[in-house]
């Protein structure tokens, strides 16, 4: 606590404020030293209540809550002009929310524990005037910050009427082991973080700083993301929203040294965080870190009262700045020398009254160098033409269009434009080309549509089923409804005239096809979610066949190239390389496998080939030939940099030929390919997709200009450069900005999309490889084999591949039932470090498959699923069971159990059945043994296999068409027996009359 004080003390020097301090004999001492920076007057009704996991503080101008789980703000409400600073901060993974002042001590995995765990706390004091919060978190041997104790002790003190808050965190090392929290990637020690929201949307928000005396700003469409900035004086950060009446900030000014300053961006939220340099706590040692927190309208008084001065500025400016809004786009993207064209800049005015302003634009030449981002199209270039125009702005959108001639000299310009009223300025910037029909390039994009096997021997989803959810997920909102693979489809099939190839992968294919016809079970912390599964008829697997028959209509009519690759997307060159060529014989049947798939679910057979990760390896060449594989795509950086033979670049294809065997390689561009994986796909509104689509469009007519008649293949991962941008829906809205610009400038003749096939044939030359290095696009086996984990994995699978080959006979047709389990062990997704799935492998795949291959004993759900997928591909003969039972007028119910591999039916019918059984299934039939006045009296059978398990009971084996019929029959009164009981009678009647006879007396007649 003395460091408490002499960092307070050292503020009343730094800070001269008006002197009103509250004496009051009740407070705590060191609370007199925090109201010397803080306004604090008397008077007021700051209160507090309690709600489950949260504080609620009222202090007059400002309500906040309190987020107990971190001690974030997750409501900070302004009255004044009715502004939120909180409450509309997005959701962020493992931190919930991204709710402002969350802290950090990096040497943990992000978000760490203080942002996430629940905090105690209490009110120190409260006189209506000055609160002061307390809040306690104790953190018991953290092994990643070398397993010390920490007690962490946080205080929040509240002025009433203020909107700024006093902020303390004290770190105090409990325990006998020295911290020293600093990361291996920077020498800093805790982070303190503005961020979320400021308003109701990011779209107006902008992130700033100040390093001594500079002040750094950035707007909507110049975020930044990602980056840091050395900044060891400064004096505040801050999110500031120009737009809402009054202004709305959120500023932290920190009171310590500080390191650097931290600033992401994305669609949903941004932040600014301060970074302190790193310490050293010794055992019984502690560290004090004191920031004053800004959260309100631009308030002048406020702000320079905590000497906050040139903030207040920096907004002020802010304001003049969002009266106006400019952007620039032309009727274009690439244009023929000398062709006429239109530039259109659209300005916006939030002033009341028409006002005249200048309007200057400008193009730029840039040369015929690639443009890696956007950032790079404000660096100078060459005045080839200009226009000032006077212009009047009215209130409102105001859309000026201006006339120009496309310059001579290829490639590209930057448009330029800017609007001056009364000495506010404001810019905005858009991207043509110039380029030939004689320059033209042939442009192959190969999109990898992937999902892996995701489910537990038992059929189950251990999480999300992202083969379905990124087909439903509503994650692509405003833009586009559903999820990813449906909105590509959608999207590709409105651009007809656009070639693509597209490996919708078979685990893809296979769990569609799975859900489609037998439904899929997710299991949850509740249980089964979908009970009964997702079924065909449920409208969300609905939308799973609406997409298949999208890319199957595109497919038909030779729009979209659908490739194909093994079952479940193993790193096959790993394996053979890195483990030895026991692997092959599995890995031919797993391309077998793939193909099969494909052609199963996509009605087509796939010549082109997706190697997993681009992990290829020579010794693949026979078995995918074998397959009738007969193109491949692979990595120019790693793979064709090394290669040898006779090399020509990577603009057109190669065979590489293997023990007589052969197939054709293209090479992707990977710079261009990274591009659209890592740089234009991230956006930060809508304007910015638009540019860089021209972006993208732009850089690969240049290739074109540098490699005429040339083939650029762009190969990336088809979904996850949308799922994982930084703005999924804007990265959506740029692929349909894309494909617009591509069918565009198709139209003049400089750029021609093609599938693989169709790049194949514009080839005028194939050349000939020898030798293609072992390699990755990754240039590294690290990612999926490092650590400990990983090592264990493939240790299994290296254990089930021998078991397999050792027990292949004994197995007998539960042989490839076990391999095809092997398959889903070697799925590469699970072993990728940033996605690493260590139960898949080592608690349910693996122990499942070795025991199957030690026992024969197979998981009933893979036995039912391999066969089902088996008896799809290479269909048995099906035959028509036929049951009938008749009794007269009487109803008889006849009860069918029948396995048909396919299907489980369980089934009551009346009188007859006829049912669709594959060749060597299995039906039992049973009947009751009495209907009415009738009773069975046995079985009719033509065709099958008997097997009588009781009189009203039979198990047939089909074989062929079976027609069984169940007899009854009323029985009928026995005449013999009735003949004879009267005979019976007689005898007794005749017998009665003799005897009566007999016993009857005698009368004697006189002689």
């Amino acid at each position: 606590m003395e460091i408490v004080k002499l960092i307070l003390l050292a503020l009343v020097l730094i800070i001269t404020l008006p002197n009103l301090i509250i004496h009051a004999q009740e407070l705590p001492s060191w609370v007199n030293q925090y109201l010397q920076s803080m306004q604090c007057t008397g008077g007021g009704s700051i209160s507090i209540t309690q709600d489950t996991d949260s504080l609620s503080i009222n202090v007059g101008v400002a309500s906040l809550t309190i987020d107990l789980r971190g001690v974030r703000v997750s409501n900070w409400l302004i009255y004044s002009n009715n502004g939120q600073l909180a409450a509309y901060s997005p959701p962020r993974g493992t931190l919930n929310h991204s709710y402002p002042l969350y802290d950090w001590i990096p040497a943990e995995n992000w978000p760490g524990t203080l942002a996430t765990s629940l905090w105690g706390y209490n009110v120190v004091f409260n006189n209506g005037s000055v609160a002061v919060v307390k809040f306690t978190l104790n953190v018991t041997r953290d092994q990643q910050l070398g397993g010390v104790n920490l007690t962490v002790i946080k205080y929040l003190v509240f002025c009433w009427g203020k909107y700024y808050l006093l902020w303390v965190s004290e770190i105090i090392n409990n325990g006998s082991t020295t911290l020293n929290p600093a990361p291996t990637w920077a020498p800093i020690g805790y982070t303190l973080a503005d961020t979320g929201v400021v308003g109701t949307t990011v779209d107006n928000d902008y992130q700033a700083y100040a390093n001594g005396s500079q002040v750094y700003l950035w707007g909507p469409g110049n975020w930044q993301n990602w980056v840091r900035y050395m900044a060891q004086d400064v004096q505040w950060v801050a999110l500031i929203n120009p737009v809402h009446p009054g202004g709305l900030v959120l500023a932290i000014k920190p009171f310590n040294t500080t390191y650097s300053v931290w600033l992401e961006s994305d669609f949903n939220g941004l932040e600014a965080r301060i970074e302190y340099p790193q310490f050293l706590l010794r055992p019984g040692g502690s560290v004090t870190f004191v920031a004053l927190v800004y959260g309100g309208p631009f308030n002048g008084s406020q702000l320079t009262e905590v000497n906050l001065t040139s903030l207040y500025d920096t907004c002020e400016d802010l304001i003049q700045q969002s009266q106006f809004s400019l952007s620039v786009f032309t009727d274009r993207v690439v244009y023929l020398p000398g062709m006429a064209g239109s530039i259109y800049v659209n300005a916006s005015s939030n002033l009341r009254q028409p006002t005249e302003a200048m309007l200057n634009v400008t193009i730029l030449y840039l040369g015929d160098g690639l443009i890696s981002s956007i950032g790079q199209l404000y660096s100078s270039g060459e005045v080839v033409w200009s226009r000032s125009l006077g212009v009047l702005l009215n209130p409102g959108v105001n859309t000026f269009r201006v006339n120009f001639t496309a310059p001579t000299r290829l490639g590209a310009y930057v448009i330029d434009a800017s609007l001056n009223v009364n000495g506010v300025s404001t810019q905005s910037l858009s991207l043509i080309a110039v380029s030939t029909p004689a320059d033209r390039v042939y442009v192959a994009f190969v999109f990898h549509d992937h999902q892996g096997t995701g489910y537990m021997p038992n059929g189950i989803y251990a999480g999300t089923p992202y083969a379905f959810y990124h087909v439903w997920a509503s994650e692509l909102e405003p833009y586009f409804n559903y999820g990813v693979y449906y909105v590509q489809a959608y999207l590709l099939s409105q651009y007809p005239l656009v070639h693509w190839t597209i490996e919708l992968s078979p685990p893809l294919l296979w769990q569609w096809w799975y859900g489609l016809n037998y439904g899929i079970y997710e299991q949850t912390s509740n249980g089964l979610l979908y009970i009964p599964p997702l079924g065909p008829m449920n409208p969300y697997m609905q939308l799973v066949n609406e997409t298949i028959w999208m890319f199957k209509l595109m497919a038909n009519r030779g729009q979209v190239e659908l490739a194909t690759s093994f079952f479940d997307h193993p790193i096959a060159g790993f394996l053979v390389t890195y483990f030895g060529p026991q692997w092959l014989g599995l890995l031919s049947d797993d391309a077998r496998l793939g193909v099969e798939v494909t052609r199963l679910v996509m009605g087509v057979n796939s010549t082109v080939f997706w190697v997993p990760e681009m992990w290829w390896s020579d010794e693949l060449v026979p078995m995918l030939a074998k397959a009738g594989i007969k193109v491949i795509v692979l990595d120019q950086q790693y793979e064709y940099s090394s290669a040898v033979g006779e090399l020509h670049g990577i603009y057109v294809p190669y065979y590489i030929m293997v023990n007589g065997s052969r197939l054709i390689v293209l090479f992707r561009d990977t710079v261009i390919s990274n591009l659209l994986s890592f740089t234009v796909n991230n956006e930060n509104n809508p304007g910015q997709a638009e540019l860089n689509a021209r972006l993208m469009v732009v850089d690969l007519v240049l290739k074109g200009i540098k490699n005429p008649n040339g083939i650029v293949t762009v190969a990336t991962d088809g979904e996850n450069w949308i799922i994982m941008s930084k703005s999924p829906p804007l990265a959506a809205l740029f692929f349909n900005y894309l494909l617009n610009y591509l069918n565009q400038t198709q139209s003049i003749g400089v750029l021609e999309t093609v599938t693989v096939s169709q790049a194949i044939e514009h080839a005028r030359a194939v050349y000939n490889l020898t030798y293609i290095p072992p390699q990755t696009w990754a240039g590294t086996a690290a990612i999926w084999d490092s650590t400990p984990t990983q090592q264990l994995m493939w240790s299994i699978a290296n254990e089930t591949l021998n078991c397999w080959l050792q027990n292949k006979s004994r197995l007998g047709t539960n042989s490839t039932i076990v391999e095809w389990m092997i398959m889903h062990i070697i799925d590469s997704d699970h072993y990728y470090s940033s996605f690493l799935d260590e139960d898949y492998v080592v608690k349910y795949w693996g122990p499942a498959t070795l025991k199957a291959c030690a026992t024969g004993d197979v998981p009933t759900w893979v036995y039912q699923a391999w066969y089902r997928l088996e008896m799809a591909i290479r269909p048995q003969p099906l035959y028509t069971l036929s049951v009938i039972a008749s009794a007269g007028n009487e109803t008889v119910p006849i009860s069918i159990y029948a396995n048909e591999f396919i299907d489980v039916i369980n089934k009551t019918t009346m009188d007859a059945a006829r049912l669709k059984l594959y060749n060597g299934s299995l039906a039992l039939i049973k009947v009751p043994e009495a209907v009415g006045d009738y009773r069975f009296s046995g079985w009719i059978i033509n065709g099958g296999s008997v097997l009588f398990v009781g009189n009203d009971t039979v198990k047939v084996m089909v074989n062929g068409n079976v027609t069984i019929t169940a007899a009854y029959s009323k029985p009928q009164p026995p005449i013999m027996s009735i003949v004879v009981l009267s005979l019976l009678i007689a005898v007794v009647v005749i017998v009665i009359v003799i005897t009566a006879l007999m016993h009857s007396p005698r009368h004697n007649t006189p002689s």
